[in-house]
């Protein structure tokens, strides 16, 4: 059924006019060259028929699709065969991985259906093991993996190409969790690092999550707790960004075994560069320790993010309380453009006096450290303690106003909002 004929483009990918199925029609998509779209719907709405439809499995009643200046309508069944192996990757929920072959032969099937010597290809299909964390797992056949495993596997296959675009039907469907995140992970990077277009259909809105979510280039941290130095999440952003990480004395340990690879560690003054900015570890007032038996084993710390080419000076204050070195840093650091000062967590004050400002006592840090502006965070997004989740906000807030400062110059944003500097 066609009803209009406007054009759209689908990252190397046109769809024209209103494709149509069975309970399902009017459909335009414009995605661009590297972009990661996730398609949502519950089970039966057309979102494997749509991803169907896009790698020309199925043909449409109406419109057209277009994938790298191709009309995927006007190819014979020969050359739409050849277009689907050498332009579309298809990573789909139960791996589909041939048994009898290793992992590194499944990866390279691509290649000896289109009869290439593989023997040139060989560090190639070593760095998508690579990619996917399966190093060591090359020579290994498929029931000799997990599932995580064997799906990594099938996303390894599906770039073996450099296809113009990869379609993925429910990807994390059949596995568990934390395979699903490092799966996703793997996708993002992959999308990332090498501008891989991507279309994955999913009913799960935390794999949609991570179509959206933007890449990580740095990572700051200023002590070792669990729920500052959270695993899981680390795993995560090392497996789908594997950005260059910055801690205090004693903490890049933790952070290699969870497969961070670029990590500078840094005492208090020390600074390491990169091409766009300088990140300087600066002193900070808490304690370190993720259990009751290595407190202080590490360093804790603040950080100041020096931008190159803008001039700018971000200072990070990580969890920290009230002490002198907010002066001492403003010494040394003449324009602050920006703070990022945590404001929750400081109830009941007996308790959390040594380790975490008040907001009281994080208007006033902003004063001594002179910044243009501040940017209140480590709060709000559930119960940290024993204050409700909104008041950081407004005693922030009103501490300025004590304090006679610019309510301009204090930024508190709603949660999911975005703060742009």
């Amino acid at each position: 059924v066609v009803e209009e004929e406007d054009v759209g483009v689908v990252g190397g990918v046109e769809a024209e006019g209103l494709l149509a199925a069975e309970g399902f029609f009017g459909v335009e998509l414009a995605i661009e060259k590297g972009e990661f779209v996730a398609i949502m719907g519950p089970s039966g709405s057309g979102k494997s028929t749509l991803l169907h439809l896009l790698g020309g499995l199925d043909v449409p009643s109406g419109g057209e699709i277009v994938l790298d200046g191709q009309t995927l309508s006007n190819l014979s069944d020969e050359a739409l065969t050849i277009l689907r192996r050498r332009q579309i990757g298809f990573i789909f929920q139960f791996f589909n991985l041939l048994p009898t072959l290793t992992a590194a032969e499944n990866i390279a099937l691509p290649l000896l259906i289109e009869g290439r010597a593989l023997p040139q290809y060989t560090p190639q299909i070593n760095h998508l093991l690579h990619l996917v964390g399966l190093d060591q797992r090359g020579d290994h056949k498929p029931d000799q993996l997990s599932g995580g495993q064997q799906q990594r596997v099938a996303i390894a296959r599906a770039l073996i190409t450099q296809p113009a675009l990869i379609l993925a039907d429910e990807p994390t469907g059949n596995l568990d969790s934390q395979s699903g995140k490092e799966v996703l992970a793997i996708l993002r990077r992959a999308c990332d690092e090498q501008q891989q277009t991507i279309v994955m259909v999913t009913h799960d809105p935390r794999a949609a999550e991570t179509a959206d979510l933007p890449r990580i280039d740095a990572v700051v941290l200023s002590h070792n707790h669990y729920d500052h130095a959270e695993a899981d999440t680390l795993k995560f952003i090392a497996l789908r960004d594997n950005p260059e990480v910055f801690v205090p004395l004693r903490v890049a340990p933790l952070m290699r075994s969870l497969g961070l690879e670029r990590v500078h560690e840094l005492d208090w003054w020390q600074a390491a560069q990169t091409e766009a900015y300088t990140v300087t570890c600066l002193p900070a007032k808490h304690f370190s320790g993720r259990t009751a038996t290595d407190r202080n084993e590490t360093l804790w710390a603040s950080f100041m993010i020096s931008l190159r080419g803008s001039n700018k000076h971000i200072y990070f204050a990580g969890d920290t309380a009230y002490s002198p070195h907010f002066t001492e840093i403003a010494d040394v650091f003449a324009n602050i453009d920006l703070t990022l000062m945590p404001i929750g967590a400081y109830l009941p004050r007996w308790f959390m006096r040594e380790v975490h400002v008040s907001p009281d006592e994080a208007v006033q840090a902003f004063k001594d450290l002179k910044a243009a502006k501040m940017l209140g965070i480590h709060w709000g997004t559930y119960d940290l303690a024993d204050e409700n989740l909104d008041q950081p906000k407004i005693e922030t807030i009103e501490a300025a106003k004590r304090l006679s400062i610019d309510l301009n110059q204090i930024h508190v944003t709603d949660i999911g909002a975005h703060f742009t500097f």
